[in-house]
């Protein structure tokens, strides 16, 4: 994924290769060119990909949306 998000031109950020406790996963944060954030958590029960970002690239835009 690292190789993935990087060839897109993402940033990597933090790398945790233990998530503590009895969880053995891995988190990746990354960031877009466009700011778009995104946290890739692999894991022997679960994954997720977690993607925080603007509803909009309009930095004129006066109303957010829900």
């Amino acid at each position: 994924m690292k190789a993935h998000l990087e060839a897109k031109g993402y940033t990597i950020g933090n790398i945790f290769d233990t998530m503590g406790g009895n969880i053995t996963g891995i988190q990746l944060n990354a960031e877009s060119p466009r700011r778009l954030l995104v946290q890739f958590t692999p894991s022997k029960e679960t994954s997720f990909i977690k993607v925080v970002g603007e509803c909009t690239l309009d930095p004129a835009a006066r109303k957010k949306t829900t």
